[in-house]
């Protein structure tokens, strides 16, 4: 197939978390697929992702830094706003592919302003989806309806955030398309190495671990894995709980191991460059989110053959069969949460029969491979209804109509 695709920017807020894992994996990949790919980001921690950052030059992906404020800064925004159009200008790239609520703001109205530039978005989790509050929720749904008339295609890495696109009307002349997150062939193939990685965490051979990965904001409520810790340990003792991660919650979770004599029970880790290896030394990864769009560290929990316990919410739904490839319990629902770990505890059977369940379902429908062709294709589609109307826009939905 002949492809038209041939510059490509990524334009992203804050390179952490999952949004970084999508670019470690998908934007080597996209070069290695012949397409000259920048990535435009703003490392919060550059020293921790400088090594990171490396690797993607090394892999042949042009990586710009761009200063950017998070949350709202009218200046500073501005200013980014003017950063953008000037990378842009110089790269004229057919594709911007925007990631996050800030970067899709800023970066869908250069394109706009510049004119020529085709804009897909991954909202990697809308921020309506995730927000506490309902003034937060009221506008940042407001924001994204009113960016979606200036966006070509919702590139949406689950169905349930095709669905949080499609219920506000987002993406009326072409539809939203779900291309799955997926995962590197050498991850797939990878075999647990959980004995030496116990080890260095000081686990007890024959102590359970449960854990968490995530980064420790508010939406990913790692506090409520730790108040389950503390009704598990009322009756289940020698069980180690390893929460792995950074953020602004960090405080607030110390506070809560603290209040709940849970110090030895509960380890803080931070961030770690390993967090792979720290997910196989598991018995029960947990992932407590109020929303996700299709979160890495279930992915790679599933693809080593790790049981799985999640909350029952869009990105989770997407990955977590219940009772067949996993657990879901009620978000913020603590005491059903104890409930489900207890059951994966006392059932080594169970965590055996979730475990080889999910690592079947990761190898055959999350694979990289799978993941960048199809992005490439959308990218394909979009050029195509660009140039032909809507003729070439009916191949777009027919797309969307296949993932």
């Amino acid at each position: 197939m002949v492809r038209h695709v041939r510059k490509v920017v990524h334009f992203t807020e804050a390179f952490c978390g999952g949004v970084a894992t999508f670019m470690r994996y998908v934007l080597p990949a996209q070069a290695q697929a012949g397409l000259q790919v920048t990535l435009v980001c703003c490392p919060r921690e550059p020293e921790q992702d400088a090594g990171a950052i490396a690797a993607l030059e090394r892999a042949g992906v042009s990586v710009r830094i761009l200063p950017l404020a998070r949350g709202v800064h009218p200046a500073a925004d501005v200013r980014g706003l003017a950063g953008i159009l000037r990378v842009l200008s110089e790269e004229r790239p057919d594709i911007l592919h925007t990631h996050g609520f800030k970067a899709g703001l800023l970066g869908r109205l250069a394109a706009r302003w510049l004119g020529g530039i085709r804009t897909v978005h991954t909202a990697h989790c809308f921020p309506f989806q995730r927000a506490p509050s309902g003034l937060v929720r009221a506008a940042t749904r407001a924001a994204e309806r009113w960016l979606s008339r200036r966006t070509d295609c919702f590139l949406c890495v689950s169905a349930s955030e095709r669905d949080a696109a499609t219920s506000l009307g987002m993406g009326a002349e072409v539809h939203p398309v779900v291309v799955p997150n997926g995962l590197p062939e050498d991850l797939l193939l990878r075999e647990v190495r959980a004995r030496v990685t116990r080890e260095s965490l000081t686990i007890p051979p024959d102590a359970l671990a449960i854990g968490t990965c995530c980064r420790l904001t508010d939406y990913k409520a790692a506090d409520h894995l730790v108040r389950a810790v503390a009704l598990l340990k009322r009756r289940w003792h020698g069980l180690t709980c390893l929460i792995v991660g950074d953020g602004s919650s960090r405080p607030m979770i110390e506070r809560l191991i603290t209040r709940l004599a849970l110090a030895d029970t509960v380890k803080l880790l931070g961030h770690r460059a390993d967090a792979v290896d720290v997910i196989g030394a598991l018995d029960v990864l947990v992932q407590c989110s109020r929303a996700e769009g299709m979160p890495y560290a279930v992915l790679q929990a599933m693809s080593l053959g790790r049981t799985v316990v999640a909350s029952r919410v869009a990105g989770h739904v997407d990955l977590v069969a219940d009772g067949m490839s996993g657990l879901l319990y009620p978000f913020g629902d603590v005491p059903a949460l104890a409930a489900a770990l207890e059951r994966c505890l006392r059932d080594p059977c169970l965590r055996q029969q979730l475990g080889s369940s999910a690592r079947r379902h990761v190898r055959r429908k999350h694979r990289l491979t799978q993941q960048v062709s199809a992005m490439l294709d959308v990218y394909e589609s979009v050029l195509a209804a660009a140039a032909g109307g809507k003729a070439a826009a009916a191949r777009v939905e027919a797309a969307a109509g296949t993932r």
